[in-house]
């Protein structure tokens, strides 16, 4: 009875129910429409047919295969059919395709029955719900995309508790590839993180936890863990707070990183870079890298020596150009690696910090600095000693000619002396001989006084001819030398220019029994002429004073004159031809010789000649 009553006061408010549905119908902004057993519509509002691009009376009447695609009428078909076979309403959500735009609707299919209950029609009732759809399908394609990224970026990513960042929350599958845990393993349990740390880390990062959490600061640490295998990872760990509308700490988004292979290659860089520092260092050569401009960056010790700079002299005030004597040797060098990208072994007058200079070579390579800048890494040698060697080389080389031609001269003088003393002495002698061989021959028969007279001159003739022969071969060689050694031999010596110059000679030799090579005795010999020659035609002394003395390894040969002193220019002149004689002599036998004078006090000439191990072994 109250049901009745209750239809019947809606009818009189709202009057006929039909005319007010299909004038809801006709002003609403949603799709309605009525379709028959047969797939046709019996009814649609305008909206409806406002999305076909037709007329309501138009589409009264239509198949629906007259009126969608084939994709959309199998979809509605089948869900047609099941409500009149059902009996029961029915919600689909599908896509719909109307004429130049596609719609996401969400269909409500309520079947119609007529008074005696039998379904007729179905009404169906369709709000758009594209844009919602197309939200979620974004927020789905987000979440997929960003659980891609979280399970695929080369780290672990997690979430922390906003009391305790060590207990988490979730964590990315990447944790097994790091630790060797699953995220169950991982999040069953957070402080297998703290058995995980190294003991020495443990407070100082448990400790940092907690303050993040206590302050709501970011946790950022690097440190060392122990995956499953039992080997040491080291990870960069990073945790920011995130936090409410109000400001209220809900958690933390972190990620761990793998940085093993980056402090395998920092500790491989140190100890690299400690090799090159120790190279850079240890070298002899100065090593400098400079900008074109000239300013150095860096310079090795053995630089700071090679130009005389203090050790705490500031790089910033010193300019590379200053160091060169030359700078148009710069401009030309800077020229050359620009164009070839290096230099080898260029020669330079360099400038030191006291304003003396030195010879050097530059050998350089032009290089990029990190921001492509052009820098020149170059490495300087001293060859000062070089070339002061190579000078000496060639003037030694001009005296070897010079004395090779003095010893041709002198040989050739030698032989014409040797040619005119034969031809005038012997020759005269031996002719005279003749002529007393003629003489005796023709006077045979004479009294025997005659005879024994001129056998007398003959015998004197004879007698000068021998003297003459024994004269030349010692003068070419002394006897005495070969045959009883080279004391014997000096003291004859020493004797011969003591009568034939009045020279007062102090002679001492050590030990007596001295034993010397064939090689050595006939250099010492030798040595004690020329320097007594030297005595005799230039020093215009009274006293000489001779030692000879052998120790374990060399023998030393003295001799000092206390004449006028012999100058450096004399000892260096290139036509002492004397001195280089005894220099060069004295060097093939591998020795040393040292001449040396004082004005008004004398020369003395000292001399040391390596012995062989032979005459090592004799005292």
């Amino acid at each position: 009875m109250k049901k009745k009553n209750c239809e019947a006061g809606v009818r009189d408010s709202l009057g006929d129910p039909g005319a007010f549905f299909q004038a809801w119908a006709e002003t609403a902004p949603e799709i309605f429409f009525i379709i028959d057993q047969n797939l046709r519509l019996t009814y649609t509002n305008p909206f409806t047919a406002g999305l076909l691009n037709k007329k309501p009376h138009y589409l009264v009447g239509k198949h629906l295969k007259e009126l969608f695609p084939p994709e959309d009428l199998a979809i509605q078909r089948r869900n047609l059919k099941r409500v009149f076979h059902s009996g029961v309403s029915h919600y689909h959500e599908d896509l719909f395709h109307f004429p130049g735009q596609a719609l996401w609707l969400g269909v409500r299919l309520v079947p119609l029955r007529d008074s005696r209950g039998k379904i007729t029609a179905v009404l169906g009732v369709a709000r758009d719900n594209t844009a919602r759809k197309f939200l979620e399908t974004n927020l789905e394609e987000s979440e997929r995309k960003y659980r891609s990224l979280v399970e695929n970026i080369p780290g672990v990513v997690y979430i922390g508790s906003a009391k305790n960042p060590g207990e988490l929350l979730y964590v990315s599958p990447r944790i097994q590839d790091l630790l060797g845990f699953s995220p169950e393993e991982w999040l069953a349990d957070w402080k297998i993180w703290l058995e995980r740390l190294q003991a020495k880390d443990r407070h100082r990062l448990y400790k940092g936890i907690k303050g993040a959490a206590k302050t709501a600061t970011p946790f950022i640490q690097e440190y060392c863990l122990t995956n499953r295998k039992g080997e040491t990872v080291w990870v960069y760990d990073q945790a920011y707070p995130v936090k409410d509308e109000r400001g209220k700490l809900l958690y933390f988004q972190g990620m761990v990183i793998d940085i093993s292979r980056r402090k395998k290659a920092e500790e491989n860089l140190a100890k690299t870079e400690e090799r090159y520092r120790t190279l850079f260092e240890a070298t002899e050569d100065g090593v400098v890298i400079t900008t074109e401009e000239g300013r150095i960056l860096a310079l090795n010790q053995a630089c700071r020596r090679l130009f005389g700079i203090p050790q705490r002299a500031s790089l910033k005030k010193l300019s590379v150009p200053d160091f060169y004597v030359n700078p148009q040797d710069r401009q030309t060098y800077i020229r050359t690696m620009k164009r070839k990208g290096f230099v080898s072994n260029y020669e330079i007058a360099y400038r030191k910090t006291d304003g003396s200079s030195f010879a050097g070579t530059l050998t350089a390579t032009l290089q990029n600095d990190s921001e492509g800048r052009p820098i020149f890494m170059g490495i300087i040698r001293d060859i000062t000693q070089r070339k002061r060697q190579e000078i000496e080389l060639r003037q030694s080389r001009r005296e070897l000619r010079n004395l090779s031609e003095h010893l041709h001269t002198l040989l050739e003088e030698e032989k014409k002396r040797i040619s005119r003393r034969i031809h005038d002495e012997l020759g005269q002698q031996l002719t005279a001989f003749k002529m007393d061989l003629y003489w005796l021959n023709r006077h045979f028969f004479d009294p025997p006084s005659l005879l024994s007279e001129k056998v007398g001159s003959m015998s004197q003739i004879l007698d000068n001819t021998i003297h003459t022969v024994q004269n030349l071969c010692e003068e070419l060689r002394p006897a005495l030398l070969d045959n009883l050694g080279l004391i014997d031999a000096l003291e004859w010596q020493i004797n011969s220019f003591r009568e034939r110059t009045g020279l007062e000679i102090l002679w001492n030799v050590s030990p007596r029994n001295l034993n010397l090579s064939q090689e050595n005795a006939t250099l010492i010999f030798r040595l004690f002429q020329e320097a007594m020659n030297n005595i005799f035609l230039h020093a215009r002394a009274s006293r000489v004073i001779i030692t000879l003395k052998k120790n374990a390894n060399l023998v030393k040969f003295t001799i000092r004159d206390n004449g006028l002193g012999i100058t450096e220019a004399q000892i260096n002149s290139p036509r002492s031809f004397g001195l280089l004689g005894m220099r060069e002599r004295v060097d093939a036998r591998g020795g040393q010789i040292k001449i040396r004078g004082l004005a008004g006090k004398g020369t003395e000439v000292a001399i040391k000649i390596p012995l062989s191990k032979k005459e090592q072994r004799h005292d």
